[in-house]
Parts: structure tokens; C-alpha cells; sequence
């Protein structure tokens, strides 16, 4: 990632949908990414790196957006907030955080009464309570009442 202000000129190919600005300034990190993206005919209309600050982005003539993490690991941690596989089976680390999550919320309600010891069928009642919220990336706040 590059600093605020750390920009190159790149100039956009012929036939690319905004041609009234064919010169644009491009975050430097990203420049070799944007050109390669607009030379195979993959329009951007916008970018930035992000500055270390946050993720950067690639915004797309037709409405997509592509996100540059600074690493892998942000890439896996991004990957789990999705609950299903590109194949469209449930994710491992999406089923782990919904049994834990739903382990939680079952202690924080049932103090003393083991998460082990319930019926499968009221494990799956807490999975099911949940899953909204954390489909919707929702913080999940326990609070135990006296």
C-alpha cells in the first residue's frame, strides 16, 4: 500500500466507457493492477489502496467491486463471513462460529446446564435463532439476566 497523494498517471485504453477523462491518477501500488484490468477490457471507474487504513478497492463500469487485502490471512478472516463454499456446502468456519456462538447464548441463558447434555433438537433450535444475525454480520451481545 502506497501513502495518500503517491500517484501515477495511467491512461485508459480506447473504447473504455468514460472516455472524456482518458487520463486518470491511480494510487502507485494499484496502477499495474487498473491498467491490467482496463487492457483486458475490464472497465474501473474508481480506486483506491486503502493506505494501510483499510482494504482497498477497484470499482467496476458495470456496478462490481474488487477488494485488495494487505494478506492472506485477511483473506481467510473475510472468507468466513460467508456461511457457504463457492461449491454451496456450509462452511467449516461458518458452522464453527454458529456452534459457538449458539454455545454462548445457550450458557449466558442456561447457566450450569451443560451445551453437551442438550437434545440435538434444542442444539439445533440455537443454531437456528442465530443464524440471521450472523448471516447479517451481526455482533452477537450476551447479556445474562439475574
Amino acid at each position: 500500500m502506497c501513502h495518500w497523494g503517491d500517484t501515477v498517471q495511467v491512461v485508459l485504453p480506447e473504447g473504455h466507457p468514460t472516455e472524456r477523462e482518458r487520463v486518470r491518477l491511480i494510487d502507485r501500488c494499484l496502477a499495474p493492477v487498473v491498467s491490467a484490468l482496463n487492457a483486458a477490457g475490464v472497465w474501473t471507474t474508481a480506486s483506491c489502496c486503502g493506505h494501510g487504513k483499510r482494504p482497498g478497492t477497484i470499482a467496476l463500469v458495470d456496478g462490481r467491486e474488487c477488494t485488495i487485502l494487505p494478506d492472506f490471512e485477511s483473506g481467510r478472516r473475510v472468507d468466513a463471513l460467508f456461511p457457504l463454499t463457492i461449491q454451496g456446502t456450509p462452511s467449516d468456519r461458518w458452522t464453527k462460529a454458529l456452534e459457538e456462538a449458539a454455545k454462548a447464548a445457550h450458557a449466558a441463558s442456561s447457566p450450569g446446564v451443560p451445551w453437551e447434555t442438550l437434545r440435538p433438537e434444542s442444539r439445533a433450535a440455537w443454531r437456528k435463532e442465530l443464524e440471521p444475525g450472523l448471516r447479517a454480520g451481526l455482533p452477537i451481545l450476551l447479556v445474562k439476566h439475574p
